[in-house]
């Protein structure tokens, strides 16, 4: 029985020619995913993936409560269950709950005070039902004159 050599060869020049390549590159079997060797470090970078996927579905799901509580807060200004100033009251408590709230509240909605800034973050939210109220609803002048105490006259001018 004779051995035949040539795709021994063959073998062994493709595998030297890939463990140069690989030495010379090693990203590139990085990037085909070959590196098999690198385990331990796939597997951290894995754990870490998988917590910071953690992170932002719990940061999603703060940002989605604080939302839907803004949303309860305007339903209820606009229920006349409560005042404007006590909407701006609520709003500025949530901002005071969240580290970062009152850096972004005062770069989205600058003011003089931080009341006045949360005062327009309130009216920001209240112009989605503002829009549908009629010009002389009582409701609508309520609200108007109720803003007007909180924020400069020409801010609420803008939407009579």
């Amino acid at each position: 029985m004779t051995i035949k050599l040539r795709p021994l060869y063959v073998v062994l020049a493709l595998s030297l020619a890939l463990t140069g390549v690989s030495h010379a590159y090693p990203e590139w079997t990085e990037n085909a995913g070959l590196d098999f060797w690198n385990e331990n470090q796939m597997q951290l970078d894995l754990n870490v993936a998988n917590r910071r996927g953690r992170d932002l579905e719990e940061q999603s799901h703060t940002i989605a409560q604080r939302l839907e509580y803004r949303e309860s807060v305007i339903q209820d200004l606009f229920a006349a269950r409560i005042v404007f100033s006590e909407a701006v009251a609520r709003f500025r408590f949530l901002c005071e709950t969240q580290p970062d709230a009152m850096r972004l509240l005062k770069q989205n909605f600058a003011g003089e005070s931080v009341d006045e800034s949360v005062a327009k973050q309130v009216w920001s939210f209240a112009q989605v039902y503002l829009r549908v109220i009629p010009p002389n609803d009582p409701l609508r002048n309520r609200l108007l004159n109720e803003a007007g105490e909180l924020l400069p006259a020409d801010y609420v001018a803008r939407t009579r």
